[in-house]
């Protein structure tokens, strides 16, 4: 209580001190001596804004988007590259020789009514792929990341978008798989063009695209979220 309130007075110089204000003084002066005062505090926060805002919460949300930013083409990319491998498990699982070989061709006769309910799942699974991948990708590819960087999540979006120039053969050879009037060997044989067709796509663009973004990510870690 003694020191708070004399912390708190005027000092008149001409004013004789006990031996125990004494004291009180110095520990004063000792507790002021090593307390930064507010200016100090201004010119630290003025040299280092990075550590004065680090903490807050905007800055906190502003990286996170960012991250999220950077790394969902490589989430969405992987994705993309499951599903073209689910198609090469699911479809080619009609093209077995057990199932070939059989004289009742049970599998052009089933084709046409699984490939109707496969493609009403499977539209999705491209349009929730692809399309997406390609706008972050090109978002990602103007930001102020370094050169490299950029170019790769370009790269990985001109992949994404060379994925639908199959799409016009591809959708034709499905017509004819999924062909109710032709159900057996016509329908095998389709079916048989389509799986070359899509494992050279996936080799020639899906592969690329997903290993392009894949070094993008890697990159952009290394560097830091910019």
């Amino acid at each position: 209580m003694l020191m708070q309130g004399f912390g708190n007075a005027e000092l008149d110089p001409k004013t004789e001190l006990s031996p125990n204000m004494m004291i009180v003084v110095r520990i004063r002066l000792i507790t002021l001596a090593h307390r930064p005062c507010t200016c100090e505090k201004l010119l630290i926060a003025r040299q280092s804004p990075v550590m004065a805002s680090s903490f807050g919460s905007d800055n906190i949300v502003s990286q996170l988007g960012t991250a999220l930013l950077r790394i969902s083409p490589l989430v969405i990319s992987s994705a993309s590259l499951m599903f073209s491998w689910s198609q090469d498990i699911s479809l080619g699982a009609f093209l077995h020789p057990s199932l070939l070989n059989d004289a009742g061709h049970p599998s052009g006769k089933l084709l046409p009514r699984y490939l109707s309910a496969f493609m009403s799942a499977g539209l999705w699974g491209i349009g929730l792929t692809y399309p997406p991948a390609t706008v972050i990708c090109v978002v990602n590819s103007l930001s102020r990341q370094s050169r490299a960087a950029r170019n790769l999540y370009l790269a990985g979006a001109v992949f994404s978008i060379a994925h639908f120039c199959w799409g016009p053969t591809m959708f034709a050879l499905l017509g004819r798989i999924g062909d109710v009037k032709t159900a057996g060997v016509r329908n095998e044989d389709a079916l048989k063009e389509w799986m070359r067709k899509h494992r050279a796509r996936t080799l020639l663009v899906n592969i690329p695209a997903f290993l392009c973004i894949l070094a993008a990510t890697l990159i952009t870690i290394t560097e830091g979220f910019t």
